[in-house]
């Protein structure tokens, strides 16, 4: 039941007037977790089909029982956290829930990556080591959904944030459904409050929300689809740099396209129920340096690190560039259990402490800029923003980190440009460009706000063509790219 199926549509539907029926605030907040724990419980044994029945059932129960073990944790933690004066017990108390929610992640999501990982190591040595793996599924959403509690508990020990003592509301925040299983990851002094003060139904905020759902849907059927199915040109035959370098901007496309357009949809669907999620992404393919790009892309997970790991290791003297480098590796090892992201997240955080080297030399070189300079060094910081993303972004298509070196040897030692690899350029940047064009009007502003700022007459046409296009194009939408949970 994902927000592209028609399954989808109906259970928001009946959850939208069920709200609107009752102006009671703990009703709506009960019907909306029972709503949450049925769309993940529905969407997880959606995810064993061909297995039976029986494993079904058992498997996503165990899914729900989990998420309603995380929100537990961090429920009591934060009562105690209230209840107790003494600091050295508050912060054992932290340390707890932190190292529960580690755990579990470790367990289920990175367990079999170390151990497979120090096996190797110890054959180098000569030694044959008795790995034990195990047959864990990793369930939907977990990385969102634990980040999302441990950031209550840590607000309430730095006192940010009151604690919550209703566990019906404290559970909605964290299993609220638009933004469960692939977020925007909410803090909770974000969200909420937003849970805890009276909802009323606002008709700007309902159509604001879908917009948003009807953009989300394009960039999700129109643009990602149709880039997915670009992707089979590059799987079979010997490929030059040009390919490469084609294949980069495909998948770089796809994957946002796809991630955005799933976070427009779930800031819709809240906007529809009458709450405010975040803005995950802000046009970050026009960022004219790395750090700008990360202030633009997955702008709720960079701002998560950055609260929580970076400012606090920058507040006690460690160095602000080995902060960087360290965050941006915890940023990609989330992502999933694989090489490709650990050099990923290196990468990334290495290429933003460069970018920002050159651009503090930059700004002492050039005291009084013109508009001629200006432009040249954005456009330059633009082109190689925009180049050096989408060839890191290889990161989360490829198999291993053997096959993303091989990619990296061919596009250094064979960078050509055929006709073929021209003419695949060119079809993406057709199939792309009015949503880049739309990304690049609202570069300051967001989407919806930019749609509503438009005349009536357009506003509504693109309404209607939009439901068309819903209506008519639910069963041609796949799923979400898997990773990205």
């Amino acid at each position: 039941m994902l927000f592209h199926s028609l399954d989808f549509i109906i259970f928001l539907s009946v959850v939208f007037f069920l709200c609107l029926s009752t102006k009671n605030l703990r009703l709506q907040n009960l019907l909306l977790l029972v709503s949450s724990y049925f769309f993940y419980g529905f969407l997880s044994f959606k995810s064993f089909d061909g297995v039976g029945f029986g494993s079904a059932l058992s498997s996503s129960t165990k899914f729900i029982a989990l998420l309603l073990f995380s929100s537990s944790i961090d429920y009591f933690c934060g009562l105690y956290l209230a209840k107790i004066k003494i600091q050295r017990k508050k912060t054992w108390i932290l340390i707890v829930s932190i190292v529960i929610h580690l755990t579990i992640l470790l367990v289920s999501k990175y367990y079999n990556f170390f151990i497979e990982n120090a096996s190797q190591v110890i054959q180098w040595f000569g030694l044959q080591p008795n790995a034990m793996t195990l047959k864990v599924l990793m369930p939907i959403g977990i990385s969102f959904y634990s980040f999302q509690s441990m950031s209550y508990t840590i607000d309430v020990y730095r006192g940010r944030i009151k604690v919550c003592r209703n566990f019906v509301d404290y559970s909605l925040f964290v299993a609220f459904f638009p933004q469960l299983i692939a977020g925007p990851i909410e803090k909770a002094t974000s969200l909420l409050p937003q849970v805890l003060n009276k909802r009323k139904f606002e008709l700007g905020l309902f159509y604001q929300g879908l917009t948003l759902f009807m953009l989300g849907f394009f960039k999700k059927v129109w643009v990602a689809d149709q880039l997915a199915d670009y992707l089979g040109y590059f799987s079979s035959g010997d490929l030059n740099g040009g390919m490469v370098l084609a294949l980069a901007v495909c998948f770089s496309f796809c994957l946002y396209f796809d991630f955005c357009g799933y976070s427009n949809m779930a800031r819709g669907v809240a906007n529809i129920l009458g709450f405010e999620l975040t803005q995950n992404f802000r046009s970050p393919f026009f960022a004219t340096n790395i750090r700008e790009f990360f202030e633009r892309w997955h702008v709720s997970l960079i701002s998560w690190v950055r609260t929580y790991v970076s400012s606090p290791l920058e507040s006690r003297g460690v160095g602000n560039s080995f902060v960087t480098i360290l965050s941006f590796v915890l940023i990609g090892i989330w992502h999933g259990a694989s090489w490709n992201f650990v050099i990923w997240g290196f990468s990334c955080g290495l290429l933003m402490v460069l970018s920002d080297k050159v651009s503090q030399y930059l700004s002492h070189g050039f005291k009084d800029p013109t508009l001629f300079s200006n432009t040249i060094f954005g456009i330059f910081g633009w082109f190689f923003t925009f180049t050096s993303m989408s060839v890191l972004f290889l990161c989360f298509y490829l198999d291993g980190d053997r096959q993303l070196i091989e990619w990296s040897v061919v596009v250094i030692s064979n960078l050509t440009f055929d006709f073929q690899s021209s003419l695949l350029f060119w079809q993406i940047l057709i199939i792309s460009s009015p949503f880049l064009l739309l990304d690049y009007l609202c570069r300051h502003k967001s989407e919806s706000k930019f749609v509503l700022s438009l005349p009536v007459p357009l506003r509504v046409g693109l309404l209607f063509c939009g439901y068309i296009f819903v209506v008519n194009d639910l069963h041609l939408a796949r799923d979400f790219l898997t990773f990205l949970y």
